[in-house]
């Protein structure tokens, strides 16, 4: 039997209201889950979603619509000491940019202590205790826990960051590009130490990039987002070999050579005013007019979920080689 799901997704939505422009609309009714262990990627075009996605998963953001169950609990409107004992205690988030989410004025012991005091480790013995444990797995020497963050490199960091994501034994790390801002080697590094990790915990991963060779290196499943929807979601093997999806198709074939893309028309609309029908028929090569009228809901094709009415036309579109030749991921070969 399987294990129950660390998250399900249900419909989800969030939107911002833009003051003189109107609602935006920036995730809409997402539905997926998350097995124990299983990293699931998020991949899109920048204004896709992934990000919100993200946040609004773990609670940072209120859901506007839809439902998030978390370890079997309903979280999607928890408040206050519900919120604290059912999503922060057990899911944390791994944030992009390590020198603006950690704090300038706190040492690394302080920073990666303040989680355990929030959730009622009094002892300043243990937590001085975790934070050194905590330092070691990362590959950190515990004797920098004086230190600021500022006095570290960006790998550094980033294993700071890390090392607060883990403080309390979380089962789901989002993590939001933590490699975006390093060099190919620190990447390795790091992207190594989360699989580690994820072996050693039985940790489930939210994996939010731009990289896709790099999705697909770390990912069992990978979604596709755009305007704010899933627009497919399967196995990384599905998707990076034989996508259903335009769009997808669009996505996996800029990892090739220049004259293998497939290079959408246009620019990504605006998530204020989305096209009518299937928000990818302006840009999409195998469009019809039944596209411009209907939007399509998720259906099961393949093995996968795939909206969209003229997936069996994607030959046309693209020639075999450019769908099916694998991506070879740099830090493949890094350890």
């Amino acid at each position: 039997m399987n294990a129950a799901p660390v998250l399900e997704v249900r419909g989800l939505g969030q939107s911002f209201t833009v003051p003189g422009r109107g609602e935006l609309q920036a995730v809409r009714d997402v539905t997926f889950s998350v097995a124990p262990g299983e990293t699931v990627g998020i991949v899109g075009e920048s204004g896709s979603g992934k990000t919100t996605l993200g946040r609004t998963l773990l609670r940072l953001y209120e859901p506007t619509s839809g439902t998030v169950l978390f370890e079997g609990e309903d979280i999607t409107h928890a408040k206050d000491r519900a919120l604290r004992r059912n999503v922060r205690r057990r899911a944390s988030m791994i944030f992009q940019n390590p020198a603006t989410s950690l704090s300038p004025t706190l040492s690394v012991g302080d920073i990666l202590a303040e989680p355990l005091r929030v959730h009622g480790v009094r002892s300043a013995k243990e937590r001085a205790r975790r934070v050194a444990e905590m330092l070691e797995l990362v590959g950190i020497d515990p004797d920098w826990s004086d230190r600021q963050a500022s006095e570290l490199s960006g790998g550094q960091r980033q294993r700071i960051g890390i090392a607060r994501a883990l403080m309390l034994d979380p089962a789901l790390i989002v993590a939001d590009e933590p490699t975006a801002s390093l060099d190919i080697s620190v990447q390795a590094q790091i992207i190594n130490l989360l699989n580690d990790l994820q072996v050693e915990r039985n940790l489930s991963f939210i994996f939010i990039s731009h990289d896709l060779s790099l999705v697909r290196h770390i990912s069992d499943r990978v979604a596709v987002m755009y305007l704010g929807e899933i627009v497919e979601i399967g196995s990384s093997e599905q998707i990076f070999n034989d996508p259903k999806h335009p769009y997808t198709a669009s996505l996996v074939s800029m990892t090739r050579a220049p004259d293998d893309r497939i290079v959408p028309v246009g620019e990504v609309p605006s998530a204020l005013a989305p096209p009518s029908g299937c928000y990818f028929h302006p840009r999409c090569p195998v469009a019809t007019s039944a596209c411009r009228d209907e939007h399509p809901a998720l259906r099961h094709v393949d093995g996968r979920d795939v909206a969209c009415i003229r997936s069996g036309a994607l030959e046309v579109a693209a020639p075999d080689a450019i769908l099916s030749t694998p991506i070879p991921h740099p830090l493949a070969a890094v350890r």
